[in-house]
């Protein structure tokens, strides 16, 4: 694999990871519309949790290899999922308590790990 092509590739990919922001952005404000305040931060921050694993299954088993293999939309879900994870922790942790912080400090943790195993 040449230089070329993965620097063409990163660039296709943050487009689409964009695109899929928002379009995980838009879902959650429908889910969450009616609800109370305190509500509305505990649904999205579980509907974003939902969303990076889902998304992570989705870049290194679906389109991480065999026939289905395709490496822009696997660094478009893998970045959008870390940017999904880290503004949802980032916007969100002064409501938050200390339990469910080291809940996703840990969390953090062990995907960190996984994800380094993974790309190398």
């Amino acid at each position: 694999m040449s230089n070329k092509k993965l620097v063409r590739d990163i660039l296709i990919s943050i487009p689409i990871g964009a695109l899929y922001i928002y379009f995980i952005n838009k879902i959650n404000e429908i889910i969450i519309n009616d609800l109370e305040y305190n509500e509305k931060i505990k649904k999205s921050i579980m509907i974003y949790f939902i969303t990076v694993i889902v998304s992570l299954i989705l870049a290194f088993k679906i389109f991480g290899s065999g026939r289905t293999y395709n490496r822009i939309i696997k660094y478009s879900l893998i970045f959008s999922s870390v940017y999904i994870f880290t503004n949802a922790i980032l916007y969100n942790w002064p409501e938050l308590q200390i339990d469910s912080k080291a809940m996703i400090v840990g969390f953090a943790l062990i995907l960190s790990i996984l994800i380094t195993y993974k790309l190398s």
